[in-house]
This record gives C-alpha cells, structure tokens and sequence, in this order.
C-alpha cells in the first residue's frame, strides 16, 4: 500500500510530485491512496482507518509526504544544552508531528505489519523558524585538493553540540528526507527534487533486474547531488545543493517488482 500526503497552502509544481509517486508505486504494484490538503484532525482520522484496513496480506507500507515542514525544539523544563528538535508538517490548517504519522503504522498500533517494511518519503523543509538565511541552505563544498596524509597531531577543536534532531525510526522503518537537518527542501518545474528523482531513476530501472532498495536510494542521493542546483536572484540561494538523508532499520532486503504484464487472453 502506498499513501501519497499533499498538505497546507499552494506550492508551485506540487501536483508534479503526486503525479510522479502514483505512476511510480502503481508501477510496481501498490495499492495507492491520496490524501489531499487535509486538515490535522481529519488527516489523522484518515490515516486511522486507513491503519485498520491493513491486514496481514499487506506485503509492506509506503507512505509519501509532500508539504511544507520546519524542525520545532521540543518544550522541555530544563533550559540546559543539548536542546531536542523535532519534524512537523504542514496541514491544512496548523502542523503535525512527524512522528505522529510514524506512529500510526508501528508495530503496536498497526500489528499487521509486523516484520514487513514500512517506508516513509518526505518532501518538506527542515528548516528551524528563527535560523538565519543562510544558515538553512547548503552550499556545499569545493574540493581543490587531496589530503594524502592525515597528521593526527592536528589541533582538535571544542565544539559543543546545542541542539539535535530525533525522529522516530522503528524496527523495519526508513524514513527518507529531501534535504538535512535544518535546512531547506527544494522544488522546481517538474516538483520536488526527492520525488522527482525517486520517479526517475526507479522509472529508469523498472524493467531491469536491479539491485536491493537502499543501493536505488543511494543512486537517487547520487542524482540529487549531482544534477539538481538553484537558480534564483537571491544571492543566499543560488547555486544551493541539497542532501538526501535517510534514516532506517530495517533487517532484510527490500526487492520492488514491476507488475507482472500479461498477454490479452484471445
């Protein structure tokens, strides 16, 4: 089963990437079910029963969200460093927690899918609301030379981590996000830059015997990396780069098999 999430105020181009994941999980099989600009309430009472129509014939869960998001620090009583942040979503009408989506498929909640796994695309913003701009884009890095030797008398800097993220990644879970922590998703003419790659290279290779889930995933990374930039007049965000991250524990490779084509019975 896939679940394909749209969410909050108009984004350019967003209708490109539902577009993209139906064609892409009916492709290989999945039953797919959209849930479109729904506000928080009822989206979680959608996704409850969507959670109990799961029975033990389902082989395994893919649940796409395309939306607006920010990482928010988790209210704590102490005000000492490291500070937690967390993912929320855009809906309708105010946010979700991410892990509040996770949630509803886990094992105690969803015991049908027990052992099977349960995969999660997110394209969204991990911005923080107060960062600077410039803090919320990747640049990347421009790589002049080699360093062959690696003298370990080098000074070894004091930093202090202040704030983490933290999501949810239960057994036989990944989750896969467009961009890194605290920084921004990006979108272009033909959607966002994770489902448009996810789209391409599995389109790319549904035909072909290929090779487990996570090495795809890791050629989409590769993809995004290597083909996707900015362009814009902002001077912050032009030639911005964005790195997929994925989170997973899953115990068993994943093989995604195109439907089976059968000849017209004459």
């Amino acid at each position: 089963m896939t679940l394909t999430v749209q969410n909050q105020r108009p984004r350019r181009f967003a209708e490109h990437d539902e577009t993209n994941m139906k064609h892409l999980f009916k492709s290989l099989n999945f039953d797919v079910i959209v849930l479109k600009n729904k506000e928080t309430d009822r989206l979680s009472q959608d996704l409850q029963e969507i959670k109990s129509q799961i029975d033990e014939n389902c082989d395994c869960l893919a649940c796409v969200i395309s939306s607006h998001g920010s990482e928010y620090p988790v209210m704590s009583s102490s005000n000492t460093s490291p500070q937690l942040r967390h993912h929320e979503v855009s809906t309708a009408d105010v946010r979700i927690p991410t892990d509040t989506i996770l949630q509803f498929f886990d094992d105690d909640h969803c015991p049908n899918l027990q052992g099977k796994p349960r995969m999660f695309f997110i394209q969204a913003c991990r911005s923080t609301p107060n960062s600077c701009e410039e803090n919320r884009v990747d640049k990347g890095f421009l790589i002049n030379s080699v360093q062959e030797q690696v003298d370990m008398k080098d000074k070894v800097i004091d930093t202090q981590v202040v704030e983490f993220f933290d999501i949810s990644c239960y057994e036989d879970y990944l989750v896969m996000f467009t961009c890194s922590s605290g920084k921004l998703g990006w979108s272009n003419k033909s959607g966002g830059w994770l489902m448009q790659c996810l789209h391409s290279v599995f389109n790319e290779l549904l035909d072909t015997n290929y090779d487990d889930f996570l090495q795809i995933l890791t050629r989409v990374c590769w993809k995004m990396a290597r083909d996707l930039e900015t362009h814009t007049d902002s001077k912050v965000n032009d030639r911005t780069k964005s790195a997929a991250v994925i989170y997973h524990m899953l115990t068993k490779e994943i093989h995604l098999r195109p439907k089976v084509k059968t000849e017209p019975k004459l």
